[in-house]
């Protein structure tokens, strides 16, 4: 009976040992997941966050060359204008 028990104790340590072993891969693994999406989604936000400020600088630099055409448009207006003008008095 004392083989038996021995051997029973055996068998159920090795169990423990191997189910202990397999519940620390498993949370390790499951938390190394966890962290790996994490980064995922840390690098998404920031290229998301990047887009939209290249964005704004693109929407602000056409802004900036539209005021610019404009403010050349009325500058060559009015040189034109005014040359006509001095032009065409006697």
């Amino acid at each position: 009976m004392s083989k038996v028990d021995n051997r029973f104790k055996t068998v159920f340590t090795v169990a423990v040992t191997w189910i202990i072993l397999i519940s620390v891969a498993m949370v390790y693994l499951h938390f190394a997941a966890q962290h790996r999406q994490a980064q995922r989604e840390l690098i998404y936000i920031k290229a998301t966050q990047e887009a939209a400020q290249q964005r704004r600088e693109r929407q602000l630099e056409y802004e900036k060359r539209r005021r610019e055409a404009q403010l050349r448009r009325e500058y060559n207006q009015g040189q034109v204008v005014g040359s006509v003008s001095l032009s065409a008095q006697p």
